[in-house]
């Protein structure tokens, strides 16, 4: 084998290895936008069965007072990469959720930002926002997103 034919086979060979490394860049990004999806209902789920157990206790006025609440204390196990919950934000971890105290919101902390455009901090923020009984609607709860967020994915 010559010099040229080997510098051609490990043109190519780069090339190739370019053109899978992106894919699999992008299968990651796809992986950890649809982790996030499972994580935020699993969250939505544990927090209607959290108002299901104080509406069947008779305890329906203290659903509204759920807000501002850490969700993954109604989760069997938390989600992979929790954190805890702290005043201040820890150390940058991509990848990692944690509950901002002050905030009272629970944030993911993106991996992959190159494929999120929105937020360009790259920290998806979630809340338990409350409301209250008004006429003969019962109070309730639910986790709203606080920030905005687009995945570049599709």
């Amino acid at each position: 084998m010559s010099w040229i034919e080997f510098a051609v086979v490990m043109v190519l060979l780069a090339l190739i290895g370019g053109v899978l490394l992106q894919r699999l860049l992008y299968y990651r990004a796809a992986a950890e936008r649809a982790g996030f999806a499972y994580n935020l209902a699993n969250l939505r789920s544990a927090l209607r069965i959290e108002s299901a157990l104080l509406l069947n206790r008779g305890r329906a006025a203290d659903i509204a007072a759920l807000a501002g609440a850490n969700p993954i204390r109604w989760l069997d196990a938390p989600p992979a990469g929790y954190l805890g919950e702290f005043d201040q934000a820890p150390v940058d971890t991509p990848g990692s959720w944690y509950f901002d105290r002050g905030r009272r919101e629970l944030v993911y902390r993106v991996a992959a930002l190159a494929y999120l455009s929105e937020p360009a901090t790259g920290e998806l923020r979630l809340q338990v926002v409350g409301s209250p009984a008004i006429g003969a609607t019962l109070p309730s709860a639910r986790i709203e997103l606080v920030t905005a967020y687009r995945w570049n994915l599709d």
